[in-house]
């Protein structure tokens, strides 16, 4: 490992485990089964995960090709890109990464890697493609070095070669998850993106027409975009843009996606995604909201050998499968029409089988157009249409009732999936009887992606109940509307579809369902059948409104702040109503009082009016008084000016003496 000057402090914390598991790991492949089985949450599967390769698996890589890896991290990339025969600079900024890197590639002799930072790094000779996976978004902040993304990018393309390519993979600024409400992979928030990022974050990603335009002014306008679901980190499918261009792309595109929700992602759903990403696409939406982009830049003018077949419109990649039974599918152009090929390669490795499950991949089938019976069931189920939904069973358990096999056992019954006793059984490549497996073209019911099957046929009722018991879980963990309530959980929702098409699906048969279910993942994944049982049992038990798969579902919130608000609406209304007798009470006894008052008030004004005539009698009384008085004063005034009361006056005098 080469170390140069100038380091960048990105981490997740994983690295320290992440260089334990490597050291203790002989197989240290691009999609090693011992890696894979040390996964046990996201860091780890980041970093261990069979699916990161398959961002590169659509172009066409191998010997001759120099390439550069800014931003290797532990190595997954690095390690599949040395596998396919290039020579690889793998430079990394931390150095538990670079360490981690170089122990995962250890061995091929044609990956280099480099600790440093993008600054710090030059070589003359200059690459053929020129990678940068989960980089760009992290080039303003302190962990990507704290450039401007321009400036990043520019010094990026610049170590290009004359005729190389730039490969660039990043989250859509308003992918279609984030538009539905899933919060942003970067900052855990919804709708930061949406609103362009407001604060100092220095993390960011970019719409299409940004990235567009970045591009071209770093010299790079000739562009191949590639558009990976459900997201670059994890794959499972890449689309191309010819597809999206197709008239029946909303089907095809619905058909390969489905959820295009990252797993990675906290569910924030404000409705179904599934059919929200479907009216994007109808809209002619689809490229600019996928969720992640994968871009081949050059300079005009170039056309890069990486650059996948142009032929082919779509990449399935397949998910998480140990080696042996993972399996690669291409929507090709062929004549007039379209191919489903399973292209050549693959690991030569044969897993350990055992002996009833086989794995064909390597059909080549023709493209039916139509709709799925898993789609015509959701359209029904959106509707709340019971009629058309059971319909649509109908259909497609008649057609699994034509292919029963004559009764007896067959020659192998010693599998989980077998019918037991003389029940009704299907042939083996029935397997995998979901509803998403049957295409309704015109009045034709097409059987497709035969891939698995097993040994002396399949119990019909089994598959049959493991086909809705998947379909009813898929309705509930994506939030999709149905036409019972809330409440009802997986199990209980299997048991109603069932009904719809007269199967029988109680708890026995599911406890069977699961039981074969477990042991099937257990053998394709290698993950621990018990814990695999208790998940499809946690599975089973969930509802709308209880799983926590869904509890971060809005609908489920906003119902709860709706009773909330309901409660308190019923107490107001109810306090009002109290209110108002209260107050008619009062204004009952508020007019009693005032009658009682007038009546006062009468009988008060009738004794003040005969108050006031005995005053004005008593006035007058008194000023006859008066009149009088003054009279008899006067008369005494006379009196006493007379003679002979004058002189008996002084008389009086005399004898008072």
């Amino acid at each position: 490992m080469r170390i140069l000057d100038g380091h960048v402090p990105y981490s997740d914390g994983s690295e320290g485990r992440i260089l334990e598991i490597l050291a203790g790991a002989s197989d240290r492949s691009s999609d090693s089964d011992e890696l894979a089985a040390a996964i046990t949450n996201w860091p780890s599967r980041y970093h261990l995960s069979r699916q990161r390769a398959n961002l590169l698996r659509p172009l066409r890589l191998g010997a001759g090709l120099r390439i550069l890896e800014i931003g290797a991290g532990t190595g997954v990339l690095s390690r599949y890109l040395g596998e396919t025969g290039a020579r690889v600079v793998a430079l990394e900024g931390n150095i538990e990464r670079a360490r981690a890197t170089a122990l995962r590639c250890a061995g091929l002799g044609t990956v280099e890697v480099v600790c440093g930072s993008l600054a710090s790094f030059d070589d003359p000779e200059g690459f053929d493609l020129v990678c940068m996976v989960g980089v760009l978004e992290y080039a303003a902040s302190r962990a990507g070095g704290s450039t401007g993304h321009r400036v990043f990018l520019s010094r990026a393309a610049a170590l290009r070669r004359p005729g190389g390519a730039l490969l660039l993979a990043i989250e859509n600024q308003i992918g279609v998850q984030y538009l539905l409400g899933y919060r942003e992979d970067h900052l855990g928030l919804p709708w930061i993106g949406v609103e362009d990022y407001p604060g100092s974050h220095g993390i960011r990603t970019f719409t299409r027409r940004a990235l567009q335009r970045m591009l071209a002014e770093a010299g790079m306008p000739a562009q191949t975009w590639l558009y990976p679901f459900p997201d670059y980190k994890l794959p499972a499918v890449v689309l191309t843009d010819a597809l999206y261009g197709l008239p029946e792309a909303p089907d095809i595109v619905d058909q390969l996606v489905r959820r295009p929700a990252g797993a990675s992602t906290p569910r924030d759903l404000l409705c179904d995604d599934r059919r929200g990403h479907r009216v994007l696409v109808e809209a002619g939406l689809g490229p600019d909201v996928a969720n992640s982009f994968l871009v081949i830049a050059a300079a005009d003018g170039t056309v890069p050998t990486v650059l996948p077949d142009p032929a082919v419109l779509a990449w399935r990649l397949g998910h998480d499968r140990r080696r042996g039974w993972q399996r690669h599918l291409e929507l090709r152009r062929s004549g007039g029409g379209l191919t489903i090929r399973t292209p050549p390669g693959g690991s030569s490795e044969a897993p350990a089988r055992p002996g009833w499950l086989v794995h064909d991949p390597a059909k080549d089938e023709p493209y039916f157009a139509g709709r799925t019976l898993e789609q015509l069931a959701l359209d029904a189920c959106h509707r709340r249409d019971t009629a058309a939904l059971g319909g649509t069973l109908v259909t497609w358990r008649g057609f699994l009732d034509q292919q029963l096999l004559p009764a007896g056992r067959g020659d192998d019954d010693a599998h989980p999936f077998a019918p037991g006793g003389d029940g009704p059984r299907l042939p083996g490549e029935f397997l995998d009887a979901a509803l998403s497996n049957f295409v309704l073209d015109g009045d034709d019911l097409h059987f497709i992606d035969r891939e698995w099957q097993a040994q002396g046929g399949v119990g019909r009722d089994l598959v049959m109940a493991r086909a809705l018991w998947l379909f009813a879980q898929d309705l509930i963990r994506s939030g999709v509307d149905h036409p019972w309530c809330d409440e009802t959980t997986v199990d209980e929702l299997a048991a109603r579809l069932g009904d719809l098409c007269g199967l029988e699906v109680g708890a026995g048969a599911l406890d069977r369902m699961r039981a074969a279910e477990a042991e099937l993942q257990h053998i394709v994944t290698g993950r621990d059948r018990n814990q695999i049982a208790a998940d499809l049992a946690w599975l089973g038990a969930q509802s709308r409104v209880r799983s926590d798969v869904a509890a971060a579902l809005p609908f489920r919130s906003l119902r709860q702040q709706v009773d909330l608000l309901s409660q308190r609406l019923r107490d107001l209304e109810q306090q009002r109503r109290d209110r108002e007798h209260e107050l008619n009470h009062s204004l009952g006894e508020m007019r009693e009082s005032a009658a009682r008052l007038r009546g006062d008030l009468a009988v008060a004004n009738e004794h003040l009016a005969g108050t006031l005539r005995e005053l004005d009698a008593h006035r007058s009384e008194l000023d006859s008084a008066r009149t009088e008085l003054a009279m008899w004063r006067a008369w005494r005034q006379s009196f006493d000016r007379k003679l002979p009361v004058r002189a008996y006056q002084a008389l009086r005098r005399l004898l008072g003496r």
